[in-house]
């Protein structure tokens, strides 16, 4: 973790660090105010933006960009740290630290910034009530949901760090950004649903099912799917022979 650590200093101090800073900024501005003035409850204001299409590409255009900048600086500046590891799958595994670590911590400045002026606009305007269809609170819902946001989040960054790791900058950017036009392109489904899905961007949409239990299940099974998908992708890594470590 102290490697870690310095790590994150470093890229934290980088110019393209603080240009994805900034805009983190000028997006936590976006959802709180522009997004967030459509109700005026502290709690179901937080659902807009995170369910809304257009901000969700460019939330994960941040993160993804924030990998791709984390997985190219340790490729370049760190060539002594890299041969410290001795072999490729530690290399895999300190990346994915770093990578997780440093969207992490972008994510906590976003939130720090989002719920600080989210709560100037919204001060003192805290109603708690059934979410829609469901038997639990906005409050517990809202919860469960940032969640399973940031743990999708981190599970697609780190997906991403491996595919840079095989395939460099060109192939990476373009998987990301089909990833990134089908917010755009898939459309809401706002029927109530009982059946799971494997499309990843349902689950960041007001999407329901017919009970919260449900959803949890759904989710749960998700986030093992997707995970293993990393696994298969880890292995696959650490194991390419064209995979040069520098």
């Amino acid at each position: 973790m102290h490697n870690q650590l310095k790590i994150l200093n470093y890229i934290a101090s980088t110019e393209r660090f603080k240009a994805i800073f900034a805009m983190t900024v000028i997006l936590s501005l976006y959802g709180s105010i522009v997004l967030g003035v459509s109700t005026d409850n502290f709690i179901d204001s937080i659902f807009i933006p995170f369910q809304f299409p257009i901000f969700n590409v460019f939330m994960f255009s941040l993160l993804l960009l924030n990998t791709l900048n984390t997985c190219s600086i340790i490729n370049k500046n760190f060539s002594f740290y890299i041969l410290r590891l001795q072999n490729k799958k530690k290399y895999c595994i300190e990346l994915l630290k770093s990578v997780i670590l440093v969207n992490l911590f972008l994510l906590c400045l976003f939130f720090l910034f989002f719920f600080i002026v989210l709560n100037i606009f919204k001060l003192g305007k805290i109603q708690i009530h059934n979410y829609q269809n469901y038997n639990v609170t906005n409050l517990i819902y809202v919860i469960f949901y940032l969640f399973r946001y940031i743990f999708i989040a981190i599970g697609l960054t780190m997906f991403s760090a491996l595919l840079f790791l095989n395939f460099k900058w060109k192939i990476t950017l373009v998987i990301d950004g089909i990833f990134l036009a089908m917010f755009l392109l898939i459309p809401i489904d706002m029927e109530i649903k009982n059946h799971f899905s494997l499309s990843i961007w349902s689950y960041f949409t007001n999407t329901m099912y017919s009970t919260f239990l449900t959803e949890i299940s759904f989710s749960l099974l998700f986030l093992c799917i997707l995970e293993g998908f990393v696994l298969l992708l880890f292995h696959f890594t650490y194991r390419n022979k064209r995979m040069v470590i520098s």
